[in-house]
């Protein structure tokens, strides 16, 4: 096969392509490639957004408008948003629309409007829990409340002494670190799972994991007694038997 040569479009290295095999190469390779790229977004030009008012390039060159205002249109169909009420607290009512002073988030916590807050980001929103231990306590910084160690806002998290994520009383909050939160993540994950799935004997109710873990036998042992029909104390603590083949005698006589 017969190739060609041409010079890369950067670096005007050789570049060989075999003759009649698809499209000519104009880079000798991908860093020639993305420094071309790079060229050419420094050095293009956009017009100006085609919105009243706004003088962002119009980077969506077939709507000839910013990023903004094309997916604003996208979302809404208009290129301004209806102005809002400003919240209070109360339900309003009108013709503008009423944006609601706290709305839950989806992970159970509360999103409380506050546009002006110290600790807001991007959103007008913050969360409710940080809202109340800032207006009560100041910038900080804190003592974590289970290992005493220094946090600031920059890292901090607010926990929920009583795990109720709704329950933003000042009494109820304290400030943690966040390895200590991540291991109260962890409680917590358990605790449920023990409240969802676990085995009750007695006054205590445990994980199968747990349970195995007290009476130094197997989880399999405790599933395989338990379909069997074995009352649950019992499979939990009748002590294996020691009757028939050891194991590793079973296994050489296969």
């Amino acid at each position: 096969m017969t190739n060609t040569y041409d010079t890369c479009a950067v670096c005007s290295a050789a570049i060989a392509q075999a003759k009649g095999r698809g499209k000519a190469k104009k880079y000798c390779g991908q860093s020639c490639m993305e420094t071309a790229r790079n060229l050419r977004d420094a050095t293009r030009t956009f017009p100006r957004c085609s919105v009243e008012g706004c003088s962002k390039p119009a980077t969506r060159i077939s709507a000839c408008m910013c990023e903004t205002h094309y997916y604003r249109v996208r979302r809404t169909g208009k290129t301004v948003l209806d102005a809002p009420v400003v919240p209070t607290g109360k339900s309003g009512s009108g013709d503008r629309k009423v944006i609601p002073y706290v709305v839950d988030h989806s992970q159970g916590y509360l999103l409380q409007w506050a546009p002006d807050h110290p600790l807001r980001r991007s959103s007008p929103r913050v969360y409710q829990h940080r809202v109340v231990f800032y207006d009560y306590h100041g910038e900080g910084p804190f003592s974590c409340k289970w290992c005493g160690v220094c946090v600031a806002w920059d890292s901090m998290h607010v926990d929920h002494i009583d795990d109720d994520k709704q329950n933003n009383e000042i009494r109820n909050l304290a400030a943690s670190c966040p390895t200590c939160n991540q291991h109260r993540g962890g409680w917590k994950t358990t605790d449920r799972h023990r409240k969802a799935t676990g085995i009750r004997i007695g006054d205590e109710t445990r994980t199968i994991n747990e349970w195995a873990a007290i009476a130094s036998i197997s989880r399999s042992a405790i599933r395989a007694r338990i379909s069997k029909g074995w009352a649950v104390d019992r499979a939990v603590f009748e002590p294996r038997g020691k009757s028939g083949p050891k194991a590793k005698e079973a296994l050489y006589r296969r």
